[in-house]
C-alpha cells in the first residue's frame, strides 16, 4: 500500500504482536532495569510486552514518538507524488534533511530522540 505512517496512532498488527512476543522472548533473560515507549499505542503494547517479562511497567515519554510527517501522515505514496511533488523530490533526494508540510525532518526527529535518551 506505501502509505506514510507516521506518528498516526495505528494500533499494533496481529504480526506486530508476533513479532513483540519474539522480541519479549529473546530478551527475557536479559537485565533490564527501565522501559520507556513513545505516547503510540502500538509503541507501548510492544513495550507492555517485553515489560511484562521483567514485571516492570513501562514510561511513555512523548519525546521518543515516531517521526512527525505531517499531512503526508495516511496518504499513499502516490498521492503524495501529485499532490505535493516538489517537496517529494527534494524527500526522495534528501531523506535526511526534507520536511513534509507541518511535519518534522527525519533529522529533527534524531535529534529529538538522542537528547531524550540521553536524559534518560
Amino acid at each position: 500500500m506505501n502509505r506514510i505512517q507516521g506518528s498516526v496512532d495505528v494500533p499494533l498488527s496481529e504480526e506486530g504482536k508476533t513479532d513483540a512476543e519474539r522480541i519479549a522472548s529473546d530478551l527475557a533473560k536479559m537485565r533490564i532495569d527501565a522501559i520507556y515507549s513513545s505516547l503510540l499505542s502500538r509503541s507501548y503494547e510492544t513495550a507492555k510486552t517485553i515489560a511484562k517479562k521483567h514485571n516492570l511497567k513501562p514510561k511513555k515519554i512523548k519525546e521518543l514518538n515516531e517521526v512527525n510527517q505531517g499531512v503526508w501522515q495516511g496518504l499513499c505514496i502516490g498521492d503524495i507524488k501529485k499532490r505535493y511533488k516538489k517537496q517529494y523530490n527534494f524527500w526522495k533526494s534528501s531523506p535526511i534533511l526534507a520536511k513534509p508540510p507541518q511535519g518534522e525532518s527525519m533529522k529533527e526527529a534524531y535529534d529529538r530522540v538522542v537528547n531524550t535518551v540521553h536524559k534518560i
